[in-house]
């Protein structure tokens, strides 16, 4: 785009096309090895582990030794273009445990006597059925 060899000037250039002056002169800093090492190690972690965020990517980094922080495996999965996955299950079909309870969202009555949603279950296998409401959670109005 552009052409630094051209008789028209840089600044003159930049305008036409509606780009910053200063990004053409911009050069990418290198990745370190260190950053490199660990973009490797995040990729195998990932490959191992399609559903494991920056938490569990970097407490995963933490029991191999390499001590860095949440933000910083965010930047390198960005850089790597990979996001964690959710695990792929039918969203008909009940998870385990979740004997006959429904999956759509049901319409309630609080204690107020105001309607309100319920989004979902909590499906954890100690406390089946138990509702959890998408709001009205504190005192007041």
């Amino acid at each position: 785009m552009i052409d630094r060899e051209h008789e028209l000037p840089l600044t003159q250039q930049c305008r036409i096309l509606n780009l910053s002056r200063s990004g053409i002169y911009y050069l990418p800093a290198p990745v370190s090895d260190k950053d490199r090492e660990l973009m490797r190690l995040i990729d195998e972690i990932h490959l191992e582990c399609p559903y494991a965020g920056t938490r569990g990517i970097r407490n995963e980094l933490w029991n191999r030794g390499h001590k860095i922080g949440r933000s910083h495996v965010r930047t390198l999965m960005q850089k790597m273009d990979i996001e964690a996955r959710l695990p792929e299950t039918s969203p008909l079909t009940p998870p385990p445990g979740a004997h006959g309870l429904p999956l759509s969202p049901q319409r309630t009555l609080d204690h107020r006597g105001q309607s309100r949603v319920v989004c979902g279950h909590n499906l954890h296998p100690h406390a089946e059925g138990v509702l959890l409401s998408c709001g009205h959670h504190g005192l007041g109005k």
